[in-house]
């Protein structure tokens, strides 16, 4: 594993900044108070790697995480319900467009969804862009410890639902930063399982 070697390489704010550094990438993308930078650190074993805040909509550009060398881990900005301007949020998703369906280099989308709130319809507009973009994600539950059984079973009958219309992994990984349940199985698949598996494509 190479997490003892992870670093701040570069952000990009706007389409026209973005540039290929010629390696693997995996994405990170969710609503903009799911916890996705929370869920860096802890990944990363790093307090300080993402800026985390109380206040949705932290991460306003794309960051890329450099994973020694081999590959990168990208953090994107979040969708729905950050208090920026209409103008901001529609550069977000100009950005984040772009992204996707530009980047030969992305090899797997890491979807965070509020388990709390379950897949709601801007969760599956941006699983139907995935999709036209060619891309597979793999959904990842989060704040896990704020929910009842019966909500969990309600979590996996969206998931099946969903698994037959969109390009999702059949792998699903449910996490709690809090209680750092799930963290450590999902750190793994990132990590050690989805970098091998790609390498042999």
């Amino acid at each position: 594993m190479l997490q003892t070697d992870i670093k701040f390489i570069a952000g990009f704010a706007t389409k026209r900044s973005l540039r290929s550094f010629g390696i693997p990438e995996i994405a990170l993308l969710g609503k903009s108070n799911v916890g996705k930078s929370s869920l860096l650190n802890q990944l990363c074993n790093k307090k300080n790697l993402a800026r985390v805040s109380k206040t949705p909509g932290c991460t306003q550009q794309i960051n890329f995480f450099s994973v020694g060398g081999k590959f990168i881990i990208t953090d994107l900005p979040g969708y729905g319900f950050a208090k920026v301007s209409k103008n901001m949020q529609d550069n977000w998703q100009d950005l984040i467009n772009s992204y996707l369906a530009d980047n030969k280099n992305l090899v797997q989308i890491i979807l965070l969804i509020d388990a709390r709130r379950g897949i709601k319809e801007n969760d599956l507009s941006v699983m139907a862009l995935i999709h036209d973009c060619g891309k597979q994600f793999d959904l990842v539950f989060t704040k896990i410890d704020k929910i009842l059984e019966s909500d969990m079973i309600r979590l996996e009958e969206q998931v099946a639902e969903v698994a037959d219309y969109y390009s999702c992994s059949p792998q699903v990984f449910f996490t709690s930063n809090k209680e750092k349940r799930g963290v450590q199985k999902l750190r793994n698949y990132i990590f050690n399982t989805l970098p091998k598996a790609r390498n042999t494509e």
